[in-house]
């Protein structure tokens, strides 16, 4: 009896040993495999990351090129009514000088 004994305990001991390295070459496996899994992580995060900058920079440049349509758009209509202005100023005069003229051409007929 004392020998069967002792050989259960030989293959209890080998039975520890084989599961600690299986245990031992699982641990290590994930250990090799780990330092990949935070590489995707981070690949993963800093796209995430440079997607929403990119968002971001195309969101400012919408807004900007808004306002600097509507403030062209406003330049052009100063410049629109200005040239307008001046233009009514020059048909005026012309028409106040024809008047003029007429009117002296009528003086010295009379």
């Amino acid at each position: 009896k004392a020998y069967c004994v002792r050989h259960f305990d030989r293959y209890l001991y080998r039975a520890r040993r084989i599961q600690a390295s299986a245990r031992g070459f699982l641990a290590r496996k994930q250990l090799v495999v780990l330092p990949m899994k935070a590489l995707l992580i981070q690949k993963w995060w800093r796209g995430c990351l440079d997607r929403h900058r990119v968002e971001t920079r195309l969101a400012i440049a919408r807004v900007l090129q808004k306002h600097a349509r509507r403030k062209y758009c406003i330049l052009q209509l100063r410049q629109l009514a200005a040239a307008t202005v001046f233009s009514q100023k020059i048909v005026r005069a012309f028409a106040c000088r024809r008047r003029l003229r007429l009117l002296d051409r009528r003086a010295v007929q009379i």
